[in-house]
């Protein structure tokens, strides 16, 4: 498997599986946020009562996540995008 990705890097192998990475690092400096928008709660309506206001992190990290493929088009890269999401919710 590891030969596969070494010839063909960031691709999907014959079983639809391929490697991915998180980056990630601490952000040096205050995130603001004036309009938050497009917030993601299990509860709809905790969703609404967020929708517009401030956010305002003191300290926070700058995430990356490089799937092989389009998260939106492909299982393992949507499922490796939702597994990580999901691991910051519990």
């Amino acid at each position: 498997m590891e030969e596969f990705w070494e010839r063909c890097g960031y691709a999907l192998n014959c079983q639809g599986e391929g490697p991915f990475s998180i980056l990630y690092k601490r952000y040096p400096d205050v995130l603001r946020a004036h309009r938050v928008a497009g917030v993601q709660l299990a509860d709809p309506e905790s969703s609404a009562v967020v929708e517009g206001a401030s956010l305002l992190l003191s300290e926070c990290y700058v995430v990356s996540l490089v799937t092989p493929e389009d998260p939106r088009t492909d299982p393992f890269s949507g499922g490796i995008l939702r597994d990580f999401l999901d691991s910051f919710s519990r």
